[in-house]
């Protein structure tokens, strides 16, 4: 990669791109009528020359003068400075680009970390930079911001772009979220006048369905930069005004915003992928739904919920029966047990952890517990996380409740609790409900919290999901339905489930972790969602680029599918290439999620009542069935 060099007209950052485009276009300043372009003239050194304009001669002996304009800025100029960590074939390759020849965002050695999540400090240090303003005489001198973004904070809180968030605080370093971005950004166009008659189109919030979550302060702006399209590479079926943005999001949104003005970044922006999505699942929901209740009917299930993803987007949901028999109709948004599925939640927030330093994932877990853990057949090979989340840990098979404490845990990983087999060997593989409870403690344990409060934190709060693995612990306990065997027979209902809560402390029990997550179908969609679509989010990406590197190394498990973290992936399935999926079942379900990581499509399936019965593949007949007619519909 070529190093960048700073134009003189770049002084200002972009001070072009908020004048008409023409005024980028090298210019050539003759004082003679005759004469030629400077590549066709010999330079000569005289008293004329005064350091904004340089003499030349022609070919015949005729004195020129030419302004030292700089070159057009083009695509080929860009992307000399294009990011090592983008193929050049994706377009955001050139928006990336774009940022760092201008400087606007920073890259380290030439890596641009585009999914990495922009904090508030971040993203009005790049505003600060693309203003060219002068750093501003006073501060408001914020508590919490560095040398790395004084300046712009100051400048953004005296341009009225983006104020503190209370007790001397600028909130620096917390995630900016797509509101406040949105925010950042209409006050920014209305400052620097890009905001002409023809860039004043709004839409209507309603339009989504989120639209009525949307916060106050950013109603206006959401409107403003959906209306425009500044956000067509960042929000697609769901506004989710509370997700952080994406390095990548954020570039994508300024080019988008700077193309009003400038044609190179329009140029740029039109090669963008947009999250518009047309939906063939929305389009044939009536045929879906009549196949849902075909399957539901033939299975015996007393309800049943079903969330449709389309290009990493939730386009659609189902449901059918009953989430109390004969009383309140079950919808897609009740919340139901999903058992074994439970496992991806807790991967999830294993790759949360190790994104944030606190876990590593090839390390004995003796270091979280305090002790000496080793299988005494293989004392040299680590009883790792990776071990745990791909079910080779060697660890002897138990029920989860047999991890109800930590001292129960502590004594069979410090004694004769393992097989002979060698740890991370794919040979071994044996589901492992008990693996995932001490994961579960692990993972509480390195970071002194509760899983429930990571996912929160980290995740759930941004995409409005409400889900806890105790079903007490969650939001709208009004939504639970009651969990039925296939029969009719009630086997927990719904206050039975308002009283089940995790009253220990962070690591203090595991029965939780195998299988105990409460959630709807619609949310875990939007989950699913996020892994098909590449995983676009800190510990969801980590996730699946782990499983795609495990993936490749094609380590068959028994039953003709491939372990990943923690999902399976198994080949020509459902009239798909191949399927990532991971099935539960308990006290009645019987669950399935699953997506295709070629086409960003995926189905979610939860059931209450009815029958396990099981297809060639070892997955529920009845989710089976309603995937395959999915997956071929859409």
């Amino acid at each position: 990669m070529g190093k960048r060099v700073w134009m003189a007209a770049a002084a200002v950052l972009l001070l072009a791109v908020l004048l008409p485009a023409a005024a980028s276009v090298p210019r050539f300043m003759k004082l003679q009528n005759e004469g030629k372009e400077p590549q066709e003239a010999e330079s000569m050194q005289g008293e004329d020359a005064d350091g904004s304009a340089e003499a030349w001669q022609n070919e015949d002996g005729i004195g020129v003068m030419v302004e030292n304009a700089e070159p057009a800025v083009t695509l080929e100029t860009i992307r000399d400075a294009g990011p090592l960590d983008i193929f050049p074939e994706d377009p955001a390759y050139d928006t990336a680009g774009y940022l760092m020849y201008y400087e606007i965002m920073d890259d380290w050695d030439g890596v641009f970390d585009p999914y990495a999540m922009v904090t508030r400090g971040e993203a009005v240090t790049a505003l600060y930079r693309l203003s060219g303003d002068a750093p501003p005489a006073e501060s408001p001198g914020f508590s919490d911001v560095d040398d790395r973004c004084s300046d712009a904070a100051a400048w953004a809180a005296g341009a009225g772009i983006a104020q503190g968030t209370g007790d001397g605080r600028f909130g620096a370093g917390q995630p900016v979220s797509r509101g406040q971005l949105a925010v950042m950004l209409y006050r920014f166009a209305e400052k620097q006048d890009l905001m002409p008659k023809e860039y004043m189109i709004t839409v209507a919030l309603e339009s989504y369905p989120d639209g009525a979550d949307v916060p106050n302060y950013a109603k206006e702006a959401l409107s403003w930069v959906l209306g425009n399209d500044i956000y067509n590479t960042i929000v697609g079926e769901s506004i989710l005004a509370g997700a952080p943005v994406s390095r990548l999001q954020m570039g994508q949104a300024l080019v988008a915003m700077l193309s009003i003005k400038d044609d190179l970044a329009a140029e740029i922006h039109a090669e963008q992928t947009e999250r518009v999505l047309v939906s063939v699942s929305r389009d044939n929901h009536t045929d879906i739904q009549a196949a849902i209740d075909t399957a539901a009917k033939r299975y015996g299930a007393v309800g049943l919920q079903v969330a449709v993803v389309e290009n990493g987007e939730l386009c659609d949901t189902y449901a059918y029966g009953w989430a109390t028999r004969n009383q309140v109709s079950m919808t897609a948004n009740h919340k139901m047990r999903v058992a074994s599925i439970s496992k991806v939640l807790v991967g999830i927030s294993a790759m949360l952890l190790r994104e944030e330093g606190i876990v590593d994932l090839d390390t004995s877990i003796g270091e979280y517990w305090g002790c000496t853990v080793k299988n005494p057949y293989h004392p040299e090979t680590p009883i790792s996380l990776r071990t745990l989340l791909t079910h080779t840990s060697s660890l002897a098979e138990l029920e989860a409740a047999d991890a109800s404490s930590i001292s129960s845990v502590k004594a069979r990983l410090q004694g004769s609790g393992f097989t002979r087999g060698t740890p991370g060997d794919a040979a071994i593989w044996n589901y492992n409900n008990y693996g995932f409870a001490v994961l579960g403690m692990t993972l509480e344990l390195a970071s002194n919290r509760h899983l429930d409060a990571i996912l929160q934190e980290r995740l759930f709060v941004f995409m409005s999901i409400d889900g806890a693995f105790a079903s007490g612990d969650i939001q709208h306990t009004e939504l639970l339905a009651n969990l039925y065997r296939n029969g009719g027979e009630i086997s927990r209902a719904v206050e039975t489930q308002k009283g089940i809560h995790i009253k220990a402390q962070p690591g203090g029990s595991g029965i939780f972790f195998a299988g105990g997550m409460t959630i709807s179908a619609a949310d875990l969609g939007k989950l699913v969602g996020l892994m098909a679509a590449d995983g676009r989010y800190e510990g969801v990406q980590l996730m699946t680029e782990e499983s795609v590197r495990i993936m490749e190394s094609r380590q068959e498990i028994p039953g003709g599918s491939y372990q990943a973290i923690p999902m399976r992936y198994r080949t020509d399935i459902y009239g798909r290439d191949g399927l990532y999926y991971h099935t539960g079942s308990a006290y009645g379900v019987f669950n399935c999620i699953s997506y295709d990581p070629e086409t960003g499509d995926g189905v979610v399936v939860l059931t209450v009542g009815a029958s396990g019965v099981q297809d060639s593949n070892a997955i529920y007949s009845i989710c089976a069935d309603i995937s395959q007619y999915i997956y071929n519909i859409i």
